[in-house]
């Protein structure tokens, strides 16, 4: 089963006696804005005890279409990469 924002708020709703639904469901939203936002400012966002995010800088290089065997070039993007925590890693093993 995957993990939602819904999935999420429902979580945060059950064990936080004092919020409805929406509310959850708000400062779930908030979070992950908050993440985006960090991450369009090219910030590390460090989840202690569940890992590290952050953007990195493909660079662009050459690439070779496999049907006509053409040459082209891949442009420079900006990808998210994920390093998990050492106690995320022993949790899951």
């Amino acid at each position: 089963m995957a993990v939602t924002k819904e999935s999420l708020a429902a979580t945060v709703y059950r064990y936080h006696g004092g919020l409805s639904k929406s509310e959850a469901s708000k400062i779930i939203n908030i979070i992950f804005e908050a993440i985006r936002g960090k991450l369009a400012q090219k910030e590390k966002i460090h989840l202690i005890g569940f890992g590290s995010i952050e953007g990195v800088v493909r660079k662009g290089r050459k690439g070779k279409n496999p049907l006509t065997g053409k040459d082209f070039f891949i442009a420079e993007k900006l990808s998210i990469k994920f390093k998990p925590s050492k106690k995320l890693i022993e949790m899951i093993n």
